[in-house]
């Protein structure tokens, strides 16, 4: 992804969530900016989710990975230099970390609720955790352009900027959607929805 296509990418998001969800954030919060360049230049970092909707490129890597897990999209991640998006969290998803331009600082954690379901993400809406809550700092590493970095589901994790910036890619394999768990689920469903189970169709006796 070269400058001139991170502006297209950038440009074709503002106000049309069609093309990726576009957010920013500042001292790990989020804000709002009218303009994401100016953002950007006032220390802000610039979010894209689903930024494969946009990117043809992206869009056929994650059509690709595809053929090996169920389903694959990528975010990305514009971080001004000696910076922080947002706060220690852990994610519902195992994911790919690429690193496109400048570097990052990343610490990972321990897994407070091991391969977390979307509702067990550690770290969200305004959440800030203890130091208990992390766990034991498990690997403590810079990522520089060209690399790639595994994130493991539920693993706490943080990050921050070079001096020069940084610009990455996150691509989710969101695992949680296709668990052994979800599978089962998945048959007893397919089970009562047979003719001779339509009595569990039924609802339930009021106050139970």
């Amino acid at each position: 992804m070269g400058l001139e296509d991170l502006e297209d990418v950038i440009m074709n998001c503002q106000g049309d969530e069609e093309y990726g969800e576009l957010l920013m954030f500042k001292d790990q919060e989020q804000v709002h900016f009218d303009n994401p360049f100016r953002a950007y230049l006032e220390g802000a970092s610039v979010v894209i989710n689903h930024v494969d909707k946009e990117w043809e490129p992206l869009n056929k890597l994650c059509q690709r990975l595809s053929e090996v897990f169920p389903h694959v999209f990528t975010n990305m991640y514009l971080t001004p230099g000696n910076s922080q998006a947002v706060h220690p969290h852990s994610d519902d998803r195992d994911v790919l970390l690429l690193q496109l331009w400048g570097g990052k600082h990343w610490k990972v954690y321990g897994s407070p609720i091991p391969f977390p379901y979307t509702d067990e993400q550690v770290g969200k809406r305004g959440q800030r955790l203890s130091d208990a809550e992390m766990g034991p700092l498990q690997l403590d590493c810079l990522v520089s352009a060209g690399d790639v970095l595994y994130m493991p589901r539920g693993a706490v994790h943080e990050a921050r900027a070079s001096e020069r910036g940084s610009l990455h890619l996150t691509m989710a394999i969101p695992s949680q959607d296709f668990t052994w768990a979800g599978l089962l689920l998945d048959l007893v469903r397919k089970r009562l929805r047979d003719p001779p189970n339509q009595r569990w169709r039924r609802a339930v006796p009021l106050g139970l």
